[in-house]
């Protein structure tokens, strides 16, 4: 459904009423006529969403993300990428009672949030949900600020690494077991 400048919260709240135990994928990204309130609507009626793309939503606020991470527990992978309204409060809730919320996410695009989300924040992300994989900051995320990042975040054993062809993607070193 990606750029549907027609598509509303009305369309939205019938969307997720109708679909709400099937729907795994939705990508919502550029719709801007869908409010925080119904992005709240749909996320706790769709409690099965693997990944959910708001790239560019204006939105998706912190409140939205609240209902978000309080109700999507099977999420996977989230594009939060130009949502400009987000904050470090939107997060909050990860941190203080990950094992309660979304326990499967993987992967989470902040690019252009580099105003936004603060590295701390980042930084706790990476640290503190063992099944996240990778943090894309995108391009327009700093250079030195992304590696300032992962030197925080690797201490002193690295378990991080930058992949800037993944536009300043923050991804989890994967280690063999020993002996092989």
């Amino acid at each position: 459904m990606r750029d549907i400048s027609n598509l509303t919260s009305d369309h939205l709240r019938w969307l997720a009423e109708s679909n709400h135990k099937t729907l795994q994928h939705i990508d919502l990204s550029e719709c801007v006529r869908i409010s925080s309130q119904g992005f709240c609507q749909m996320a706790v009626r769709c409690v099965n969403l693997q990944q959910l793309f708001l790239a560019y939503q204006s939105g998706v606020t912190n409140e939205a993300m609240k209902f978000i991470i309080q109700n999507c527990h099977r999420l996977k992978e989230l594009d939060l990428s130009g949502c400009r309204l987000l904050t470090d409060d939107a997060f909050e809730m990860l941190l203080e009672e990950s094992d309660l919320y979304v326990t499967h996410l993987e992967s989470v695009n902040l690019s252009g949030l580099e105003s936004e989300i603060s590295s701390t924040m980042i930084q706790e992300l990476l640290l503190r949900i063992p099944t996240l994989q990778e943090i894309c900051l995108g391009v327009a995320y700093d250079y030195n600020d992304a590696t300032a990042i992962l030197d925080r975040v690797n201490g002193h054993r690295p378990s991080f690494y930058l992949d800037v062809e993944k536009c300043h993607t923050i991804c989890r070193m994967h280690y063999a077991p020993l002996g092989l």
